[in-house]
Formats: structure tokens, sequence, C-alpha cells
């Protein structure tokens, strides 16, 4: 009986935080919307996630070559470069959401589907990013590519319910 009690606990505590994440933040009034329709939200290069999230052959390389305190501090920089990536697209992926919500509020038709669709591509955003914040924290960026594959692939998806003037997402040189 304990054990029942307990797992729908949980359950409904993880359900609570669900949609504590999905709808904190995303209560602003309508004038604090506004500026939002007029502004081009932009990722960061797919290049640069690539290469932050890749493979351990840098790591491998530091390792070889320098000390031990030089592969720490690359380790450190690494993991510090990842967080402020997943930061970057958490909050484009929130700026498109917040910008769909402004563009819905001026339609006089809106589609129940549609809606539901881009709050559970949120949703899937927000999961997977959070999910790679904790795996970034206990094991670093590397191997890590196809989670970040589909992060930016979700944000891709909420951008086409915007619009394509709304996005933009750069290409770095690499000279």
């Amino acid at each position: 009986m304990i054990e029942i009690f307990l797992y729908t606990s949980a359950g409904g505590l993880l359900v609570a935080f669900i949609v504590w994440l999905v709808f904190h933040g995303f209560s602003r009034t309508e004038t604090a919307l506004e500026p939002i329709a007029s502004t081009v939200i932009e990722l960061p290069p797919r290049a640069l996630a690539d290469r932050i999230f890749s493979d351990t052959v840098d790591a491998e390389f530091v390792a070889k070559n320098f000390p031990p305190a030089l592969l720490e501090m690359y380790r450190r920089e690494r993991r510090s470069l990842a967080l402020a990536w997943l930061k970057a697209v958490h909050h484009a992926g929130v700026q498109l959401y917040r910008l769909h919500v402004s563009v819905a509020r001026g339609s006089s038709i809106l589609n129940p589907r549609v809606e539901l669709q881009v709050a559970c591509e949120l949703l899937g955003l927000l999961v997977i990013c959070y999910t790679l914040y904790a795996l970034v924290w206990l094991r670093g960026p590397h191997s890590l590519s196809r989670l970040v594959g589909r992060v930016l692939s979700l944000t891709t998806q909420l951008s086409l319910y915007v619009g394509p003037a709304s996005f933009r997402q750069p290409e770095i040189d690499r000279a």
C-alpha cells in the first residue's frame, strides 16, 4: 500500500513539474509579447554544436600532448561551452513559442490540433534540453550529437509555426 502511494506521489510530482516547466515564464501580458513579434530569433550555429558535442578526438589530442592540468581545464571549458550553447538553444525555443503565442493571439482562426502540436514540440524540446543539461554535468558534452540534432530539429519545427522570416540559423566561418 505504501509503494502505491509512493509511486502515485512521484508520478503526480513529475506531472506537476512538467506542467510547471511548460507554463512557467509564458504568463506574460499581451503588451509584453508585442515587441517579440518584430524580432528575429537566431540559433547558435550548427557547426559549433557539432564541434562541442562531437566525439573525443580533441580530448585525446589534449590528453596525449599536454599535462593533466591542461586536460582538466579543457574539460571544464568544453562543459561550460556546451552549457552556454544549450542555454542559447533553450532561450531560442522559448522565444519561438512566445512569438507563436503572439501571432496566434492576433489570428482570427486557431487550429487546436496545431496548438497542441506546438505545445508538444515545446515540451519535447524542454525535456531534451534539461536531459542534455544533466548529461553534460554528469559526463561532459562528448558523444551527445544525436540528442543535439534532435534539439535542433525540434527548434526548427517550432520555427515553422511562426514563419521562416523570424528564425535564422547562421553558419560560422571555418577559416
